[in-house]
């Protein structure tokens, strides 16, 4: 299976790798598909990700630090960025997000996207119903938070 993303929809999903070849072959539309998808290794060792937790991890927090990982690295390969660059957890159960300047460049929509997938698999690791994730650009002002 190969992962596909079709930038002019910026959609993506699975697919097995004959269908590609299929796709591929001189036939009308479906060359003109495969030349709108661009294909990724189903694995691929993850973009580094600074995540500040403390020493005693509990199995939630491990859990949301492989999804951060797998996230960025996601992320990186299907659309040509990294959104996060550090990930640290507040005195108080919310979740302070560095941004990289790419993510930025995203409309709202997709940064208050990217910020509720991030809060649904925080508030499930800390296993509180009221954390707030919190975006903050790489001098630490706050750009966006959700829920907000």
């Amino acid at each position: 299976m190969d992962e596909v993303y079709v930038a002019s929809s910026d959609l993506s999903g699975w697919i097995h790798a004959s269908t590609l070849a299929l796709l591929g072959a001189d036939n009308g539309s479906s060359a003109t598909l495969a030349s709108a998808v661009t294909t990724g290794p189903a694995h691929r060792k993850p973009a580094k990700l600074k995540v500040n937790t403390s020493s005693k991890k509990t199995p939630g927090i491990k859990d949301f630090e492989k999804y951060m990982l797998k996230d960025n690295a996601r992320t990186s390969i299907l659309k040509g960025y990294i959104p996060f660059t550090k990930a640290e957890p507040l005195e108080n159960s919310d979740l302070q997000v560095t941004v990289s300047n790419m993510w930025l460049e995203k409309s709202k929509a997709r940064q208050k996207s990217s910020l509720i997938t991030i809060h649904t698999k925080w508030k499930k690791a800390v296993n509180n119903v009221t954390p707030k994730v919190i975006a903050v650009d790489s001098n630490g002002n706050e750009v966006l938070n959700y829920p907000g």
